[in-house]
């Protein structure tokens, strides 16, 4: 059975949760041993902290973003909701009594080092799947509706942002796993069907066609819905958005 991407990443924020909590108590007892009722206590709360922090990492929507398009907002995110997690932990602890042995220190400690084990993994994730780590400067001007929501699109998001003259303002793609995820903040707000209602509901100006692989027929619907809508749009070369990608 495939796993889905969704329930990997579940799987890996929840495992980082714990080795966060277990390398916090050892780092407080400098890597030796610790005496046997704090690490007693420690592993009491440990699955504890796993469901809390996973509960609080669905709150932040970590899992709606995509690993490949990892950005600023999502770290911001991730250490809000470790933040937010030992805030959580912290407060049932100091109400169970069975928990109370646990080191104080441990709760300055965890949080930095989940912040570094899930920041550091979508970082590296994001280094390996694209070189490209810029900055992209917020840009004024046309509202953009970008049509494919893979790296072809997000490549021309990252242009987008730099320049001044248009603002990206979501993407669609006929992916329903997509739906409501975020490319650096930037939405899947639905699917080719739905190009003219979305171009009347966000006032778009300008759309952006950025799906290279796709057939005679498939990009004849597409173009079909952009002309449904009323408004300007452009097919990009697909030499164009190979180059980009590189």
């Amino acid at each position: 059975m495939r796993i889905s991407s969704k329930i990997k990443v579940i799987i890996h924020d929840v495992s980082a949760s714990g080795a966060a909590w277990v390398l916090a108590l050892y780092t407080r007892f400098n890597f030796e041993h610790p005496p046997e009722v704090f690490l007693k206590s420690c592993m009491f709360v440990l699955p504890i902290a796993m469901v809390v922090q996973g509960i609080i990492f669905n709150l932040f929507s970590l899992y709606r973003g995509q690993w490949r398009f990892a950005s600023l907002q999502d770290l911001v995110r991730v250490g809000g909701a470790a933040v937010l997690g030992t805030l959580a932990i912290h407060t049932i602890v100091s109400f169970v009594t069975i928990f109370q042995p646990t080191p104080r220190s441990v709760f300055v400690l965890y949080p930095l080092f989940l912040i570094f084990f899930l920041g550091s993994s979508r970082l590296m994730f994001r280094m390996w799947k694209d070189r490209d780590l810029g900055i992209a400067s917020i840009g004024h001007g046309e509202r953009v509706l970008i049509v494919g929501a893979g790296s072809a699109g997000e490549a021309v998001l990252r242009e987008i942002k730099r320049s001044r003259e248009y603002i990206a303002v979501g993407f669609v793609d006929d992916d329903l796993d997509l739906l409501k995820s975020r490319i650096h903040s930037v939405p899947v707000l639905g699917t080719v069907a739905q190009i003219a209602a979305l171009v009347a509901k966000h006032n778009i100006d300008l759309i952006i066609i950025a799906v290279p692989s796709a057939s005679s027929s498939e990009m004849q619907r597409i173009v079909d819905a952009c002309g449904d809508s009323g408004k300007n749009f452009r097919i990009l070369p697909k030499f164009w958005i190979l180059a980009l990608i590189k």
